[in-house]
């Protein structure tokens, strides 16, 4: 019997909480023990991390045994659009890549050959080894809040907690309206926003700990519009403003024609399908709620123009946009984003950012960095909506081919 269920707060397809939630426990204590064993008190790498780790003597036994096994000609509709463009950036530059299999299924677990040896990575070829502990906690919500604090960057205010009563208590310190989201995760699974009353808070610290054992609590940042700059190499690879699945009216069509048309653009994909940047968008409750609150219903025809947006949060699994706004950055803002990527030592990086207008300096806004990303879905970024794209993939393997310290083994 499959424990999968349907939940809407992750999107159109069932979903398994109490993997995510034991997930999510294990990988906070191992990156805890990681931090221990492997980094010293004054910030430095320890003996172990500082001898390396040789892979292929256990490459070799993983093969032999056939847990393993290496395949070329890959089935695209197994990998995620984030690793496709990177496998396609790397054929045009002739260099041989592949998908690791474990025990003859796809794990998004990939090898390139490069100088007669071959590099492993997951999604994404992060370049070389981090040496700063602060790189451990590139995806916990609350070590990045304490990161920013002690670097005096912007970030909204909030803690993490376990307790649900200490969790409270904090809220009503904080004063209202807040968020209530997972300490770890992503594509806003969970995430509840505007939130006016202990009463809500309570229902969603509810829906959050089905989800994540820890969560966190914090101030909503009402007014901002959520941007997502992606970096490779320390540098600044492009920048996306990113809208909850909408329509634009054109006085003749209804609401629900105007979706019919929008889905089916030929890079909008079905439920949860990998390989595809954007999905179709999801008509659910929150749908209907919305098109109430502003006297519109499905059958409605907008007037041309009217942007209608169809549900509250950016999740791309529910139909949202990305437009490309590389080029209004404001160089502060370029600044900072380069500068939190040197903070946490990582060569790729996701940072979602909320702001007035990135054409603004974050210094002169209200504004805040929310997350962070260690494995970015850079497909965004060639396949914007609107904008020019931009080549994240090139950049990688750039970066990849200049400074080639991926763990490797002979050909």
């Amino acid at each position: 019997m499959s424990i999968n269920k349907p939940c809407p707060h992750c999107g159109p397809l069932p979903v398994n909480h109490l993997a995510s939630w034991l997930n999510d426990l294990l990988s906070h204590i191992t990156r805890q023990l990681e931090k221990k064993l492997f980094y010293s008190a004054a910030g430095g790498k320890r003996f172990f991390l500082k001898r390396g780790i040789s892979f292929s003597s256990i490459i070799w036994l993983l093969q032999k045994i056939k847990i393993i096994s290496f395949k070329t000609e890959i089935e695209r509709s197994n990998v995620y659009n984030r690793t496709l463009v990177l496998l396609d950036e790397a054929q045009k530059r002739g260099l041989k890549t592949g998908a690791v299999l474990f025990l003859g299924r796809y794990n998004n677990q990939f090898f390139a050959e490069i100088g007669g040896r071959k590099i492993f990575f997951e999604g994404l070829p992060l370049g070389r080894r981090a040496s700063k502990a602060a790189n451990l906690f590139v995806d916990d919500k609350a070590e990045i809040k304490k990161i920013l604090r002690q670097n005096e960057l912007s970030f909204v205010e909030g803690k993490s907690f376990w307790s649900r009563a200490r969790g409270l208590k904090y809220a009503r310190q904080l004063g209202w309206p807040l968020v209530a989201k997972p300490r770890w995760g992503s594509v806003s699974r969970h995430v509840f926003l505007n939130i006016k009353n202990e009463a809500a808070l309570k229902r969603a610290i509810g829906a959050v700990k089905k989800i994540c054992p820890a969560f966190i609590v914090e101030k909503y940042l009402a007014g901002a519009e959520v941007y997502r700059a992606t970096l490779v190499n320390f540098k600044l690879g492009g920048v996306v403003k990113r809208l909850p699945a909408n329509i634009v009216g054109d006085g003749h069509r209804t609401i629900t024609q105007l979706i019919e048309a929008k889905n089916s653009h030929p890079w909008r994909g079905e439920p949860k399908q990998k390989n595809a940047t954007y999905l179709k968008i999801v008509i659910d409750e929150t749908t209907r709620q919305l098109l109430n609150s502003v006297n519109l219903s499905l059958d409605s025809v907008p007037a041309a123009n009217q942007r209608v947006f169809l549900q509250e949060k950016v999740i791309l699994d529910l139909g949202a946009d990305l437009i490309e706004v590389s080029g209004y950055i404001h160089s502060d803002n370029q600044a900072l984003f380069e500068k939190i990527a040197e903070i946490f030592d990582a060569r790729i990086l996701g940072v979602d950012f909320l702001a007035e207008d990135i054409g603004i300096s974050w210094k002169e806004q209200k504004c805040a960095i929310i997350e962070l990303n260690s494995l970015p879905f850079i497909d965004m970024h060639h396949f914007p909506l609107e904008g020019a794209p931009r080549n994240l993939a090139g950049m990688i393997w750039k970066m990849v081919l200049n400074n080639n310290q991926q763990p490797t083994i002979n050909n």
